[in-house]
């Protein structure tokens, strides 16, 4: 990773002892070896892990680790990982210093640590029984079940000792010795000292990557991460391009985490036996705090999740609109959706592109609505714009929320970028209360030669009032564990006769609150009847573009009231406080006193 031989000559190994006497016990050994430099880390299992991680960037040839802790690290990156064995010496040493002498011994721990045990159990002067697991779950029952053989004494590994301290059930821990340690440690210099040559090579190849612009992930398929010279705050960085190692369906990828944006391009390539892929990654910041409200970067997989976890997605709304999928995707045109609130406009966006042959490209949705002046000025006059970009599908969303000076300087732009041309552009815009169209949409659509999709009312949908509703009730029941609840014909006869104005959303709000009110396992008539008078008070932060996440109940105390508000400000602020603070024209002191 990098330079593993340092500029001296000495050799660069990182160590991670998954308990602090151990490393002790590696610093001391270390200093038999006159060309090794040796940082310890302590950590046990995903600390451990966690801690290679975070110094992919410091150039370490070696890992030497135990138990456990080494099993996930072997998993999860591609440079050598030699354990520290256990052997029977650590074991009577263990024994010794717990005063036992039993006649029949059990020992439990992860199979790579204690198996060597079974190989030398025949010279040990007492029987010895190994149970050996592979993954952390499973030593709870299996130290129960070595409990109930009735050993006289069980002796374990640093991660069962710790379970079973946790179960309140004595057991004898066994530490690695000096000599253990010693041993590894030499394994360790020893294959680094074999491939030194090989080493000095690799070392001006780094040299030359880290002097590229931007940054450098390297993955090898069954080795995991290879290299990359992120710092150890981009965690979610490394978590989001390990999930999209095997996606061979784009090769570039945009994200977004806290607040920055990433754009991630993956080279593949076959070196040997073994498959690479390189990330080359470039991220931007906005200069300015609030310039990216309301701009949102997805992926396939992560539209595909948005969908399925909408209400929309949850009461099978994609089966009313397999057609007009199909008739959007066939088009080859930009797509303008008009109709009314919550009709499921945003996840028709979102499966239009799934039905698209442009899921290579990033998902950029663009909510209009939520667009403050530093971000519309970012989206209409900075390159970083994805207005200016290639490659990539954009979805213009509540374009009806726009002043007419704001919607006729993003047409503009359009035309004059050819932004239908170099995009996949999806425009969507809410109906007025009265059902007519905004003057924007009808211009835009016009204008861009776009196919329009007019999106119906749920109610207009046969069937679908009653479909959603068994599927919302089926939903809920999963998530609460319920196997039999249901809702009564006389309830779902109530729901069918009823007018929905906000559609799947105030549906969601109707069947929530009768789920919640119901005092058996089902929902009856009398428990719809209360919600959906309920649903009289419920109110949304916009009445123009209320969205799943925006439903305030306002039969509430002020203060419940008042802390929902700021939640839903501050996540769509990102997260930023200063931000939110300055939209809700308070200061962050009451901001953080509201959201106590």
């Amino acid at each position: 990773m990098g330079n593993d031989i340092m500029s001296d000559g000495t050799i660069k190994i990182l160590a991670v002892a998954p308990y602090e006497r151990m490393a002790r016990v590696m610093e001391e050994a270390a200093r038999e070896f006159d060309d090794v430099t040796i940082d310890v880390r302590i950590g046990d299992l995903e600390k451990g892990l966690s801690e290679v991680t975070g110094l992919f960037s410091e150039n370490y040839k070696a890992i030497v680790s135990r138990g456990g802790t080494a099993k996930m690290i072997q998993r999860a990156v591609g440079i050598p990982v030699i354990e520290v064995e256990l052997g029977t010496a650590d074991l009577l040493r263990a024994l010794s210093e717990a005063h036992a002498r039993p006649t029949r011994l059990g020992v439990v721990g992860f199979g790579n640590v204690v198996r060597k045990l079974e190989e030398t159990s025949d010279v040990l002067p007492f029987d010895v029984d190994v149970y050996a697991v592979e993954e952390r779950d499973e030593l709870e029952d299996t130290l129960l079940m070595a409990r109930g053989l009735g050993y006289e004494s069980i002796a374990c590994d640093t991660a069962a000792h710790k379970v079973a301290q946790g179960i309140g059930m004595a057991t004898i821990l066994m530490e690695s010795g000096h000599g253990a340690v010693r041993e590894a440690l030499g394994r360790a210099v020893g294959l680094c000292r074999a491939g030194r040559v090989t080493m000095a090579h690799n070392d001006l190849l780094w040299k030359i990557l880290r002097n590229q612009p931007g940054n450098l992930v390297i993955y090898s398929r069954g080795y995991g991460l290879v290299f990359s010279d992120l710092d150890d705050s981009a965690t979610p960085v490394l978590e989001f391009l390990s999930a999209h190692v095997d996606d061979r369906s784009s090769d570039t990828l945009t994200f977004q985490r806290s607040g920055i944006v990433w754009r991630a391009k993956a080279v593949r390539v076959r070196s040997g036996e073994q498959d690479v892929v390189a990330f080359s990654l470039r991220s931007y910041r906005p200069p300015i705090p609030g310039t990216h409200t309301g701009i949102e970067r997805a992926n396939r997989d992560e539209v595909e999740a948005a969908v399925a976890s909408s209400t929309f997605g949850i009461c099978g709304g994609e089966t009313d609109v397999h057609d007009l999928l199909e008739k959007a995707v066939a088009s080859g045109r930009p797509i303008m959706m008009r109709g009314p609130m919550g009709s499921g406009k945003d996840q028709i966006a979102k499966l239009i592109y799934l039905a698209s042959p442009e899921t290579a490209r990033p998902f950029v949705q663009v909510d209009c609505s939520l667009l403050t002046q530093r971000a519309f000025e970012f989206l209409t006059q900075s390159h970083h714009s994805p207005l200016f970009e290639g490659r990539q599908a954009i979805y213009l969303k509540s374009v009806h929320a726009l002043t007419d000076t704001q919607w006729k300087e993003l047409l503009a732009i359009a035309q004059i970028t050819a932004l239908p041309t170099r995009t996949f552009l999806i425009v969507s815009g809410n109906e007025t209360a009265d059902g007519l169209v905004p003057t924007s949409l009808t211009t835009i659509a016009d204008q861009l030669h776009c196919l329009v999709l007019d999106i119906p009312p749920i109610a207009q949908v046969p069937g679908a009032v009653r479909r959603s509703t068994l599927n919302l009730v089926s939903h809920l029941a999963d998530r609460d564990g319920i196997t039999r609840a249901r809702i009564t014909p006389e309830a779902l006869d109530l729901v069918a006769e009823s007018s929905f104005p906000r559609n799947y959303i105030q549906l969601r709000q109707t069947i929530n609150r009768a789920w919640a009110l119901r005092e058996g396992t089902d929902i009856t008539a009398s428990d719809m009847r209360e919600a959906l008078d309920r649903e009289g008070a419920t109110r949304f932060a916009s009445e123009e573009t209320p969205s799943e996440e925006t439903g305030i109940d306002l039969m509430r105390p002020l203060a419940d009231i008042e802390r929902d508000v700021a939640r839903l400000v501050l996540a769509s602020c990102h997260g930023n406080k200063t931000e939110c603070a300055r939209v809700l024209g308070i200061s962050r002191t009451t901001l953080w006193r509201l959201l106590k």
